[in-house]
């Protein structure tokens, strides 16, 4: 047939986000982490969400196709995570390291990022990973800031990070 399928949702990848928090059957520590930027002409949108269990899921999409391996924009999600909640803990987090920190973050982390830009780079011929080297840099310069303000605003969650690092 001719009809055209449009699917939207208002709150964009808010709504995403809320769905796996409805998947998982849990409510969420804090509201949805939602930041949409851009530089170097890549347009980087990231949503996230905490939980209580401890499993993590990451979806990731680069120009609207899903990398089903992740690759550089996902990498730059999680050094951007890890470098605001540096940025919101900086005594806690000077002994540690990244992957630490990682670590504590990403229990009951239900996030999603799009990147959407001109020249992608993939790992493979199925478009599985994003290889595009500066992507990385650029969505964990994208989103540092703004974590580092979302976490001041949310101290359940920060207060569950801290209790992790310690």
């Amino acid at each position: 047939d001719r009809r055209a399928h449009v699917f939207h949702a208002p709150d964009g990848l808010e709504s995403l986000v809320r769905a796996s928090e409805t998947f998982r059957g849990e409510a969420s520590l804090a509201g949805a982490f939602v930041h949409g930027s851009s530089a170097e002409s890549i347009l980087v949108e990231v949503g996230a969400i905490w939980c209580r269990s401890p499993g993590t899921s990451l979806e990731s999409f680069a120009n609207v196709m899903r990398t089903t391996d992740g690759g550089t924009h996902v990498d730059g999600l999680l050094r951007g995570l890890v470098s605001g909640v540096s940025q919101a803990l900086p005594d806690l987090c000077r002994q540690r390291q990244d992957a630490e920190i990682e670590s504590v973050l990403t229990s009951g982390l239900s996030a999603v990022v799009c990147v959407r830009l001109d020249d992608p780079e993939y790992g493979r011929p199925t478009k599985d990973r994003l290889s595009s080297p500066r992507v990385a840099t650029i969505v964990e310069r994208c989103i540092a800031e703004p974590f580092a303000a979302y976490l001041r605003s949310e101290p359940a969650l920060l207060a569950r990070i801290a209790d992790g690092l310690r």
